[in-house]
């Protein structure tokens, strides 16, 4: 697999880590409609984990997708 594809598919992991820590720290204010439904997925005693472990995902794979596009350009000898 080529470094470019290595770092879209680890930015688009990233950015579904990030919808789901989203979710699991949206405010009880701001719960009504879909995103009251999507909330609900994740139960309230799992909420905190759930954000934390996704923030340590995004983390990473934000620190792989730019190590790997950094490394994605063609060298000359």
């Amino acid at each position: 697999m080529t470094n470019k594809l290595q770092a879209l598919l680890a930015s688009g992991g990233a950015g579904i880590a990030g919808f789901i820590n989203w979710l699991a720290t949206v405010p009880p204010e701001q719960q009504s409609g879909w995103v009251a439904t999507l909330v609900e997925i994740t139960p309230i005693e799992h909420r905190p984990s759930v954000g934390l472990f996704t923030r340590f995902v995004m983390l990473f794979l934000g620190v792989y997708a730019t190590f790997k596009a950094s490394n994605s350009s063609r060298h000359n000898p």
